[in-house]
């Protein structure tokens, strides 16, 4: 369970606010010398000793159905060095998602992580198939439940 800031928590249900949630983006990748670092706003901040550079991308979050851990991600392609970078990656480049508040861009308040395994380009933008762990895969109970362990959940035979 998430525990938000009192301050997050006034801002999301007021009519209106002064405070800004940033979403922050990282592509990462070990072979690379440098990681990208993205804010979705209109300056860089500062986050945790980290500049995020402002981009315009968009998050297409997952919908229901067998493709329910599937994220779109659109990057406008600003720069000579992301789209070569994600074309030459020899493995699948990690992505987090951060959300932040723009006055307190040290404390983050959800993250998300995901991997690339598709990409599509245009001279202006980059299309990103993310996949991240469902928890539609998992199994369900997590917990066995069995006579020896959960005697309570049973009744004794005569």
């Amino acid at each position: 369970m998430r525990i938000l800031s009192p301050l997050f928590k006034r801002s999301a249900i007021a009519p209106q606010s002064k405070e800004v949630l940033l979403y922050l983006l990282e592509i990462t990748h070990p072979s690379w010398e440098d990681n990208f670092y993205f804010v979705f706003n209109t300056k860089d901040v500062v986050s945790n000793g980290t500049t995020y550079l402002m981009n315009n991308f968009q998050i297409q979050p997952p919908t229901d159905g067998p493709n329910s851990s599937q994220v779109n991600l659109i990057l406008d392609n600003v720069d000579r060095l992301t789209l070569p970078s994600l074309r030459g990656a020899t493995a699948f480049p990690k992505v987090v998602f951060k959300h932040i508040l723009a006055s307190e861009p040290d404390t983050v308040l959800n993250i998300w992580k995901y991997e690339i395994k598709q990409i599509q380009y245009s001279a202006d933008k980059i299309a990103c198939t993310l996949l991240g762990n469902s928890f539609l895969s998992e199994t369900a109970p997590k917990d066995k439940m069995d006579p020896p362990r959960n005697r309570g959940l049973y009744k004794e035979s005569e």
